[in-house]
């Protein structure tokens, strides 16, 4: 929501639900040449890059990265000056920069466990079990079995990749936490 939030407020359009459709699940990143420039995004790349090598995870040679993603919406045109810096298949917009903004479609916050909460409930809403927030009240035991499986299969696909979703989740903190004590120290 944030991203979407973020291009609104600075000039730029979203939409809902996404002309491309929604994204659920581990996709992969697919980075920019700007996204090399980007001091504080390649740094964050960087060191998932280093942690899918380490765990056989391919990268395309740094290019490509995987991440979880759940959304229905989309960032469809970015704010005037705003840098692209990557997308995927199904959101060309996946992250960001506008001035000292860095915005980001996918939840680098997430994990294998919420991934497989979020893929269980959309898949028994889509079959009609539940209606909106509703799904999100199901325990796992109210869920219909393809649900269950559904969330399963969401969360095997995840932990394959989690060490590079964390490094990316870790690397971002500490940029962000940095930039954060550098603007304090500079006022």
């Amino acid at each position: 929501l944030g991203s979407q939030v973020a291009a609104e407020s600075l000039g730029g359009a979203t939409a809902v639900p996404s002309p491309h459709g929604g994204e659920g699940g581990v996709v992969e990143l697919e980075l920019t040449e700007d996204a090399e420039r980007d001091a504080a995004f390649s740094e964050i790349v960087d060191e998932a890059v280093r942690a899918a090598v380490r765990a056989g995870v391919p990268t395309r040679d740094g290019t490509r990265l995987p991440v979880i993603v759940s959304h229905d919406d989309d960032v469809v045109r970015l704010p005037e000056g705003a840098t692209l810096l990557a997308s995927s298949s199904g959101a060309p917009v996946q992250a960001w920069r506008a001035g000292k903004l860095l915005a980001l479609q996918h939840h680098p916050e997430s994990t294998p466990a919420r991934i497989d909460y979020w893929r269980a409930r959309s898949t028994a809403r889509a079959m009609g079990v539940a209606v909106g927030e509703e799904a999100g009240a199901l325990s796992t035991v109210e869920l219909p079995a393809e649900a269950v499986e559904a969330g399963a299969r969401a969360r095997a696909e995840a932990e394959e990749v989690e060490p590079v979703i964390q490094a990316f989740g870790r690397a971002l903190a500490r940029v962000l936490v940095r930039n954060a004590r550098a603007h304090r120290a500079s006022r």
